[in-house]
C-alpha cells in the first residue's frame, strides 16, 4: 500500500501548533502560486507575526531541499521534514545525505525535522535559523491569506 506523504501534514501541523503556532495549514497555495505543504503563523503583542514553513517529504531529498530554500523568501523558518517508515527514507541514505548536506542546510539557517512512525514521533534533526528583513510585503500577503482561511474555516 503506498502512502502519500499529505498523510503526514496533520503530524507536522501539531508539531507546529505544540510551539505556539496558532493558525496552522497544509497544502496552501500562497505567494508567486508556490504551494507549501505546512505552514504555521505565530502571533505576538509587540513584533511582527513569524512565519513557519515544512516542506514534507518521504523520498526527493534534492527536491525538498530546494523548496526549504525557496521558502526563505518569505518564510522567518524554513524546516524540512522527512518521514520514517517502511515507505520513506531508509536510515543509511538520511544518514549520507544529511552528513554531506549539513553545511548548507547550516548556511540557509534550514531546519530538519524526522517524523518516526514507528514511535510516532518528531525529532528535531536541526533547528532552524529565523530569517530576519523579509520583504514585508509578501509576508503581509501570505498573512492575510491565512486570516482569510480563518474565517472560512470558522
Amino acid at each position: 500500500m503506498k502512502v502519500s506523504e499529505k498523510t503526514y501534514y496533520p503530524i507536522f501541523e501539531k508539531w507546529l501548533k505544540n510551539r505556539g503556532y496558532t493558525s496552522t495549514y497544509s497544502s496552501v497555495l500562497i505567494w508567486l502560486r508556490q504551494e507549501v505543504d505546512v505552514i504555521g503563523i505565530k502571533y505576538f503583542k509587540t513584533v511582527e507575526p513569524h512565519i513557519a514553513t515544512i516542506e514534507v517529504k518521504m523520498r526527493d531529498w534534492n527536491k525538498v531541499r530546494h523548496q526549504a530554500v525557496n521558502r526563505l523568501n518569505f518564510a522567518d523558518f524554513s524546516y524540512i521534514g522527512l518521514v520514517m517508515n517502511n515507505y520513506g527514507i531508509p536510515l543509511d541514505y538520511f544518514i549520507y545525505k544529511f552528513s554531506t548536506d549539513l553545511p548548507i542546510l547550516k548556511k540557509y539557517g534550514i531546519g530538519v525535522l524526522l517524523y518516526d512512525e514507528l514511535r510516532n514521533k518528531i525529532f528535531q534533526i536541526l533547528s532552524a535559523r529565523r530569517q530576519k528583513n523579509k520583504p514585508l510585503s509578501p509576508k503581509n500577503e501570505i498573512i492575510e491569506i491565512c486570516k482569510e482561511l480563518d474565517k472560512e474555516l470558522k
